[in-house]
């Protein structure tokens, strides 16, 4: 792929804390930012409720120490007291993160009894998964609603963000076309397109990729590296992988790195 990594020279210019999730948010723009974790936009300018500030700090203070358990328990409250689609969409990122969790605490070299506790962790890390997807099938539903009354093109994107997480390809398709024609960022339409068109493989999205790179957002590197690891060049999506995670935390591109490795060994 056509890509330059130039940029990751640097160090992000703008940092600040994603007002969905929590995590911190990296940008190389000094307008706005699309989060690491959970993708949501987060515009720089606006003011963040302290309240939820400080709750989703304690829950990535939790998830630090690896306490998904204490963290998973304070989100759901959040998302209790706020149920938005937005909330709702970023509560399933992060079970699917504690699905992850769970499946990589799987543990076969105990001499004795690995095989019920390692139970006990695929069925934790299977009912993870499946709140998760249930979260982005809640989200769906409630930003119908929402967008009629607010017309605000986040819970549109909400919306689009859960339909890709659950695959649904030509759903999404119609959700873009109705964020193209909202009152959408463009930052928010060409990082959606660039979603859509990696997700549909087609042969557009390096095109897509560079572009949402050129706009200063540096998630689009781990989607270059994505691409390039499904067709098997894996010089190359290391080379991005890597280059991404010299500069910026991301969960998915640290995932996927470790499968680019494990597929390098065995080749």
């Amino acid at each position: 792929m056509d890509l330059s990594t130039k940029m990751l020279d640097k160090s992000p210019t703008t940092q600040f804390r994603c007002g969905y999730c929590g995590s911190t948010v990296q940008s190389y723009n000094q307008s706005f930012g699309i989060c690491q974790f959970c993708e949501m936009y987060n515009d720089n300018a606006t003011k963040q409720d302290k309240e939820l500030s400080g709750v989703l700090g304690q829950v990535n203070s939790l998830v630090s120490r690896s306490d998904f358990d204490a963290a998973a328990k304070l989100f759901e409250s959040l998302v209790a007291n706020h149920n938005s689609a937005e909330y709702n969409y970023a509560f399933g990122v992060f079970n699917q993160m504690y699905s992850d969790h769970e499946y990589g605490m799987r543990d076969y070299t105990t001499p004795n009894g690995y095989m019920e506790a390692n139970s006990a962790r695929i069925n934790a890390g299977n009912a993870h998964f499946s709140t998760a997807k249930a979260l982005f099938f809640k989200s769906i539903l409630l930003s119908d609603a929402a967008y009629q009354q607010s017309k605000d093109a986040n819970v549109l994107y909400a919306k689009f963000l859960s339909q890709i997480r659950l695959r649904k390809v030509l759903d999404s398709k119609a959700t873009l076309s109705e964020l193209e024609s909202a009152s959408a960022t463009s930052a928010v339409t060409e990082y959606a397109r660039m979603l859509y068109l990696c997700a549909t493989s087609d042969k557009k999205s390096e095109q897509q990729v560079a572009k949402v790179a050129l706009l200063g957002v540096p998630n689009a590197f781990y989607y270059a590296a994505d691409l390039c690891a499904e067709r098997s060049k894996l010089g190359d999506a290391k080379r991005f992988a890597t280059a991404l995670l010299g500069k910026v935390d991301m969960y998915a591109a640290k995932k996927l790195l470790i499968g680019i490795e494990r597929a390098q060994a065995i080749i």
